[in-house]
């Protein structure tokens, strides 16, 4: 009985996360400049998974107004919540945008069914704590705020080399996240890969491919690129430049180095390889850039209502095949794993392996997808069609929500 107690304590520690918090005073910080951190959850494998939390981004610095807009993205907003402030992690459970904590049943799961191909390796989540999609490199203040999401990657890795992440080129590190996580994982990936050098890198961004669409009823302006525009400008990259991929910063004039944040922009500097995960009617998108045309349809969240007119749904349709024709022209360093459904990323984590409700694109989940991509090392693009149907077609009803018309 001693044993076996023995053998099962071994095996709980083994797969609990636990938090590694940097020192105060650390460029590594949240918004509060509390110290940023990770969590690890040790396993017995050469794999090594970097997970970058997403939340949104904000955009400014003044005092939060959550009590008469409920949408306000203030970086005030997130201060004594998970999303600004260290002081609130707890020790052993990785904070969560939501009841279910979503992001831990993908490729973070210790669940041999839930997570087939990685549960065993060394798991790593990173939580954001600074609204800057992982650009941020602010050693100093911007109005009270710190904004240091990228020099909070680079120490986490720092500190897993330290811990025993094996410089050889059998080591593989796997970095992804979704949503802001998703974006930070295209910018940040050549930047990691380098620094990593010998091990083998390759990035996952989940959610994070986005279009800067001309918006619906608003063509002359586009949500994202406007408030990602001016905050990488005003507040990210204040003092210094938020950071971004750097081939596609050099290319760019230093005004509109900003738009390396955008999917189709920056895979074309991208050298190192990835699966992109990205659902081709990408409601955080539509909400932003269209969605609130028809209000309550795209925002990921809501039930759809039943009053869309013809605009709002031909938008709806010609953003899908624009971000089809988009993933279709990647590179062929970068495989795909595109369900023409309208959901975010909530997908990606819970449905990450074939089970019942299960998201497949040509009869694989994105686990099974991504385990054969980075094994195989083939290009694989598995980018879902309708054939003579209008999308969103993906046999999912429960994931993906059906949009009203």
């Amino acid at each position: 009985m001693r044993v076996v107690l023995l053998f099962v304590l071994s095996f709980v520690t083994c797969n609990a996360f636990v938090l590694h918090k940097f020192k105060v005073g650390d460029p590594a910080r949240c918004l509060d400049g509390t110290p940023a951190g990770y969590y690890l959850a040790t396993g017995n494998t050469s794999t090594w998974v970097v997970y970058l939390q997403g939340g949104g981004f904000c955009n400014g610095t003044a005092p939060c107004r959550w009590d008469t807009n409920p949408n306000d993205i203030s970086c005030s907003c997130r201060l004594n919540t998970s999303l600004g402030s260290s002081a609130v992690w707890e020790e052993h459970a990785p904070p969560a945008l939501d009841d279910a904590a979503t992001s831990l049943k993908g490729i973070l799961s210790s669940n041999a069914t839930l997570n087939p191909s990685f549960h065993t390796a060394n798991r790593i989540f990173v939580p954001y704590c600074d609204g800057s999609l992982w650009s941020g490199q602010q050693e100093e203040p911007v109005a009270g705020f710190y904004f240091a999401g990228h020099l909070t990657l680079l120490a986490v890795l720092r500190d897993l080399q330290a811990k025993g992440m094996s410089a050889s080129s059998s080591t593989t590190v796997i970095l992804t996240g979704m949503s802001a996580g998703g974006v930070g994982t295209f910018n940040n990936l050549d930047r990691v890969a380098r620094m990593l050098k010998p091990r083998r890198v390759v990035g996952m961004p989940g959610g994070g491919f986005f279009l800067f669409a001309r918006t619906f009823g608003r063509p002359s302006w586009s949500g994202f690129d406007h408030a990602w525009g001016a905050a990488a400008r005003t507040l990210w990259g204040l003092h210094k430049p938020a950071f971004v991929d750097e081939s596609c910063a050099a290319a760019l004039p230093a005004a509109l180095r900003y738009k390396c944040m955008e999917g189709p922009t920056v895979a074309q500097f991208v050298d190192t390889a990835a699966l992109v995960a990205e659902n081709q009617y990408d409601p955080a998108q539509l909400y932003y850039d269209g969605g609130d045309s028809c209000p309550g349809v795209w925002d990921g969240f809501s039930t759809p209502k039943t009053n869309c007119s013809a605009g709002p749904w031909a938008y709806l349709q010609a953003f899908g095949a624009n971000m089809s024709q988009q993933l279709r022209a990647l590179p062929a360093r970068f495989g795909v794993f595109s369900p023409s459904c309208v959901n975010h990323v909530a997908p990606f984590d819970a449905l990450w392996a074939t089970a019942t409700p299960s998201l497949l694109v040509a009869g694989r989940s994105l686990s099974d997808a991504f385990t054969a991509w980075l094994n195989e090392e083939s290009p694989l693009s598995l980018i879902e069609g309708c054939g003579n149907t209008t999308g969103p077609c993906n046999s999912n009803s429960e994931t993906c929500t059906k949009p009203c018309h």
